[in-house]
Parts: C-alpha cells; sequence; structure tokens
C-alpha cells in the first residue's frame, strides 16, 4: 500500500469507523422507517433525500476536515515538499476519503440486511431491491467531499470556510435533487443525468481544490489568483439557490404567523356575512374598523362545519383557504401532477384496501418505478406478495393516476394510463391479476379532471388540481367516475360538482380586491348581481402584527433584484405576484425600492475593491453579481474579498530643467 496513502487512512480511520459504529446503531432502531422494505403504508414518506443528505454531509465534513488538521497544524508547507510534492498528497488525501465511503455503506447496509432479515417477520416478502437506490444515493459523498475540501481552501477565517462548505454541500444536494428525478421520480428511468450532474460537481471541485493547494500562491488572497473567477462564479452559483430557499422560508413562516392572528369571515343562515375572531370567551364577532371583538359569543358554531342546516359557514379563513384557490386549474383533460425535487413524498398510492375472499388485501401503486404490488393478510398464515403485471405486457407511464369512485366501494380504485388511454382494475378473485376497463358506448379516454366540493363552490373557492384524489375520468362525450369495478356517467351529487356547473352551485364569491398576502383587502359578492356582501382590510392593525409584516418586508428587500425583474416581464399573473408581491410583502409591489438598494449594495462593493487596473475583472463580476443577486451576492463578497486599498492621485513630476518657483 502506497505510504502516503496510509498516512492518509490512518489520520481519518478512527472518524470513519466511528461512523460506521453510528449508521449500524442508527440502522438497527430506525431501519424500517428509513429504508421500508415491507408492505408499502398508505401516505409513508420514503427518506431517499435523508439518506443522501446523510452521505453528503459525512463526505463534506470528511474532507473539511483532512485539510483543516493540517491548517491547524501548521505541517501544510511539509505537505508539498515531501515526496511525489502537493499532487501526490492531494491525491492521497481523496483516495482515502474516498475509501471510506465503502465501509460507510458495506457497515450500515450488512447491519440492516441481517436485522431485518434475523428480527423483521415481513423479511420473506421485502421489496430488496430498494437497496439499490442506497447506493446511488451514497454517491452524494464524493461531489459533496470534492466541494468541501474547495473550501477548505479558502484564505479565510475557520467561520467563513466553515460557512462555505456549508453552503456547497447544500448546493449538491440541491443539483443532485433536481438531477435524481431521472434515476427516483417518475418521469425517466435513466441515470445518465444524475450521474453527469455528480461527476461535474466532482470535477470542479477536485480541479479547482488541487491548484489552490499549490505552493507558491499568495496566502493573503482568498483564492488562487489563476482561480479567482472560477471560484466566485461558483460561490454565487451555489449561495444563491440555498440564500433564496432560506428567505423564502423565513418570509413563509412570518407570514403563516401572522395569518394566525387575523379573523375568519363568516356567514349565517340570514347571509348576514362577518368577521369574527376566537377569543377566550369562544368565538365573536369583530368590528370592521378597528378589528377588535365585539357581541356575545357565537352560540352553534363549530369550526369547519359544512352541513347544510349549520348555523353559521367558514367563507374565508387564511389558515384553510389560501389565496391562490381563487383561480381555476385550468386545461381538465391535461393531467398536472405536483412535483417536488426528490420526487419520493407519498411515492405508494393504494389502489385497494379492505377484505375479499377471506384475507385483507392491500395493492400499492408505486410511482417511482410505476410498479403495481398486492399483499395478503390471513389470520394465521404469513404475509404473501405479489407483483401485478398488465396482460398486454406493457408497463404503466409516468401519466399513471388512480381514480376513485364513491359509495360502499371508495377504498377501491382503477389505475388510468394516459399515456396509451387504458384503464385497469385489479381482480382480487382466486390469484390477484388487473383486468381492462373501458368508458360506456365505446368512449375514449381523454383525461382526468378533479371534481369540486359543493361546499366550497358553494362559496366560489376552487380547488387546484392535485389537493383532493376524487377525480373523475374525462371522455370525448362526457365525464365518468370509477363506481363498483366500472366507469359510469357523472351526475351532480349532493357533495360533488363538476367544474362546468361550479358558476351555478355559488352562492358567495370570494376574491382578493386589493393588498397583497401581508395586507389583503377580502371582499364577499353575491354572484347574482355582483353587490358587495363585504369588504374587510386585513391590513396589521396590532403591534404583533405590525412587527411581523415589517420583519417580511425587511427580508423581502434581501431577495435576488433578477427574480423580482423576472415576475415584472412575466405575463403570468401567479408568477408576477410570487415574483413581485410575495418576494417583498408591501402593501404595494415596490419593486423600485429593492433595485435602487441593490444598487446602494453595488457602489459599496465598487468601494469595497478600490480602483486598482488589476481589480477591473473583479470588480466587474462582483458588481454585475450584486446588481442581479442583491444583498446575498453583497454577503459573499464581503465574506470572501479583503479590503482593496485605494490609489491615491499624484502630481506629475516637473520636466528637468524647469525653474523651480518657491512662494512665501
Amino acid at each position: 500500500m502506497n505510504a502516503l496513502f496510509r498516512k492518509e487512512w490512518r489520520q481519518i480511520a478512527s472518524p470513519v469507523w466511528t461512523l460506521a459504529a453510528a449508521s449500524a446503531l442508527g440502522v438497527s432502531f430506525f431501519g424500517s422507517e428509513m429504508i421500508p422494505l415491507g408492505e408499502p403504508s398508505m401516505g409513508g414518506v420514503e427518506a431517499w433525500p435523508v439518506i443522501f443528505t446523510a452521505f453528503a454531509f459525512v463526505g463534506a465534513a470528511i474532507g473539511f476536515l483532512q485539510f483543516q488538521l493540517e491548517r491547524a497544524q501548521a505541517t501544510e508547507s511539509y505537505l508539498v515538499h515531501r515526496s511525489g510534492g502537493y499532487v501526490a498528497a492531494f491525491r492521497a488525501k481523496c483516495f482515502a476519503a474516498w475509501a471510506a465511503l465503502p465501509v460507510l455503506l458495506a457497515v450500515g447496509l450488512a447491519t440492516f440486511v441481517a436485522r431485518t432479515w434475523l428480527l423483521d417477520p415481513n423479511a420473506a416478502i421485502a421489496r430488496w431491491d430498494v437497496l439499490i437506490d442506497v447506493f446511488w444515493l451514497s454517491l452524494g459523498y464524493v461531489p459533496a467531499h470534492a466541494l468541501a475540501v474547495l473550501a477548505s481552501q479558502l484564505r479565510a477565517n475557520v467561520g467563513v470556510r466553515i460557512t462555505c462548505a456549508l453552503y456547497a454541500t447544500g448546493g449538491t444536494i440541491a443539483c443532485a435533487g433536481v438531477a435524481s428525478q431521472a434515476l427516483f421520480g417518475a418521469g425517466s428511468s435513466s441515470t445518465s443525468l444524475y450521474l453527469a450532474v455528480l461527476a461535474a460537481l466532482t470535477a470542479v471541485g477536485l480541479t479547482l481544490a488541487r491548484r489552490m493547494f499549490a505552493a507558491g500562491d499568495d496566502g493573503d488572497l482568498p483564492f488562487a489568483p489563476s482561480l479567482h473567477f472560477a471560484t466566485v462564479l461558483i460561490a454565487l452559483a451555489l449561495s444563491v439557490p440555498i440564500g433564496e430557499a432560506l428567505l423564502f422560508s423565513y418570509q413563509r413562516g412570518l407570514v403563516t404567523a401572522l395569518e394566525t392572528q387575523r379573523p375568519w369571515i363568516l356567514a349565517d343562515q340570514e347571509r348576514n356575512v362577518f368577521p369574527a375572531r376566537e377569543t377566550n370567551a369562544g368565538w365573536r364577532r369583530v368590528d370592521v374598523e378597528s378589528g377588535e371583538p365585539i357581541g356575545a359569543p357565537l352560540e352553534g358554531w363549530k369550526r369547519f362545519d359544512t352541513a347544510a342546516d349549520a348555523r353559521y359557514w367558514t367563507l374565508y379563513a387564511h389558515s384553510v383557504t389560501p389565496l391562490e384557490w381563487n383561480a381555476p386549474s385550468g386545461d381538465p383533460s391535461k393531467l398536472r401532477v405536483w412535483t417536488s425535487p426528490f420526487l419520493f413524498s407519498g411515492s405508494w398510492q393504494h389502489v385497494v384496501l379492505g377484505e375479499n375472499a377471506g384475507a385483507k388485501w392491500g395493492v400499492w401503486f408505486g410511482s417511482k418505478r410505476r410498479e403495481l404490488l398486492a399483499y395478503r393478510r390471513g389470520d394465521d398464515a404469513p404475509v404473501q406478495r405479489f407483483d401485478l403485471q398488465r396482460p398486454d405486457h406493457h408497463g404503466f407511464s409516468d401519466r399513471t393516476v388512480i381514480v376513485y369512485g364513491g359509495g360502499d366501494n371508495s377504498s377501491t380504485g382503477a389505475l388510468v394510463d394516459l399515456g396509451d388511454q387504458t384503464a385497469w382494475r385489479v381482480d382480487l378473485e382466486g390469484e390477484p391479476k388487473l383486468v381492462p376497463l373501458s368508458l360506456p358506448d365505446g368512449d375514449r379516454i381523454v383525461g382526468v379532471e378533479q371534481l369540486q366540493g359543493n361546499f366550497r363552490a358553494r362559496f366560489g373557492l376552487w380547488e387546484p388540481f392535485g389537493y383532493s384524489d376524487r377525480l373523475a375520468v374525462v371522455g370525448e362525450r362526457g365525464l365518468y367516475i370509477h363506481v363498483a369495478q366500472q366507469f359510469l356517467a357523472w351526475k351532480s351529487d349532493q357533495w360533488f360538482v363538476e367544474p362546468s356547473k361550479f358558476a351555478e352551485r355559488a352562492e358567495y364569491l370570494v376574491r382578493r380586491v386589493d393588498g397583497d398576502r401581508v395586507s389583503p383587502v377580502i371582499a364577499v359578492l353575491d354572484p347574482s348581481s355582483g353587490r358587495e356582501l363585504l369588504s374587510y382590510d386585513y391590513a396589521p392593525r396590532r403591534p404583533l402584527e405590525r412587527a411581523l409584516a415589517a420583519g417580511t418586508r425587511i427580508l423581502g428587500l434581501a431577495h435576488a433584484p433578477l427574480a423580482t425583474a423576472a415576475g415584472l416581464m412575466s405575463d403570468d399573473g401567479v408568477v408576477r405576484d410570487a415574483r413581485t408581491e410575495l418576494a417583498l410583502f408591501g402593501t404595494r409591489p415596490i419593486w423600485y425600492v429593492h433595485f435602487a438598494f441593490a444598487l446602494f449594495l453595488a457602489f459599496d462593493v465598487r468601494r469595497r475593491l478600490g480602483d486598482a487596473p488589476s481589480e477591473r475583472v473583479a470588480r466587474a463580476l462582483w458588481i454585475a453579481a450584486t446588481l442581479l443577486f442583491g444583498f446575498l451576492a453583497w454577503v459573499a463578497c464581503r465574506a470572501l474579498e479583503p479590503r482593496r486599498p485605494r490609489t491615491l492621485a499624484s502630481a506629475k513630476p516637473a520636466p528637468l530643467g524647469a525653474p523651480l518657483i518657491v512662494t512665501a
């Protein structure tokens, strides 16, 4: 074994084996939750993002500590002069760190397999093929290690280096999250994009880190001079998206806290509309002008009561009625599925739950691999598993959805594949199998549409696609629902209504007529006459409300001006509101204040970097970045760039032989 490698491995062996023992202990207690191998559970959340994040942070920690240890012991200069030079030293450190990955992976997976096989009664029906996903996810260790090594090479204090390493790890997680849709999501089974992103991050991190590890660079500069431009771009690419996400999450928290302080809008049986607030004495009416509770407590009202004979109904409540629910979902024949970067939340959806043929059945559809699994539980017999295949030998496409009917068979769904316009039901008599379904009278499947709840239609609040699983199949000649293992023509009932008749059911229309999400003006209208029944201004009135609103506006100024500009130029109302109103949270969109703030920060960057001609490129880069990304780029500049002295103007020397004039 190479002597340099042995030295580097001995240096990290103790923390590696400690981490391996911790992983073995963790999977012993939480393995069945982190890597589900038994029967899927309804609404379960798979932990693939947690696994990727854990490996990424372990790789980043090892990479950072490897080089931080040398710096703390002042042995960097020795490293670069010993046998093989700095290139051999750098290579040995990387190889030693990468050798730790199979150790961690092998110990964790071996412990999990042994524990599951020996102690889990569902081991015989386990889906062991999911373990290959853990291998792919563990590869996040490598680019996170490379970028953390790059962060450790910055000529800055340890706090700045740790912050940069954390941002680099977060950037790795974000980039891999988007790329992993091809590997773990429902869009494709290809792994090329995922591996290409990890390889690119690793190559960039190692190339720049090795160059910065070279001897002879000026230690007073934050980067190796030849790498200044590339390193700044990497810092911005990793820090700005993460910073934007953090700002947005904090703003969302402040707005949510503000919304809990607001009154609701109710209506009584006499169609009187009024705001009300919950107090210690119960729910009471609220004065429209002052926002303070007035009158006696309301009697006979229950929260979220939507029964036809209720004494009061909720027309508007911020916690249960988002403002964006006022817009229709659009084209009913186009499938819209909400996706997150990792696509792991709710990967399994039940198709059939219940009892049949003397056994308890559960049939589950996995959106990740688009596979259909059936499980049968008897009173005394072990659980049996069946992998169901389509009889036409075609797989389900990524546009496959589950539609449920009504009545006694509401827990039985049908699979509708919009990729080839086919529908299927599960037959549990005997050996479970898939049976094709067709629409009445030979109609052809076009798409799916979400049926709207009558109680929402009554108040004019449209629920967007994806919030409910009550779907109807759209045919060329009609609308159909799945009932009793067949499709029937849809007829409106007391609970749901088709979107085309939504407007007919509306008794009230709740609309935001002014303001933004922080201080909206909500109006309740009569749909038949358009008469305004109530208008309530939710402008902050109490000290706590004012403080929360001010916090959202201050955080809004830290967002990237580029996002605000994109929102201003967008024709999409949702994007425009999100990028102008929700980015600033002002009573009116104040985009000009946002740009003025970015211009002020750009002048500060110009002053900090001086006016030396040799700094022209760096100065232009940071000024442009500050104008585009605002506060986050300004913070990165002040953290990474030392202050440059300004050049003083000097008088032109007098030519030789000129007379010297001395004045008293």
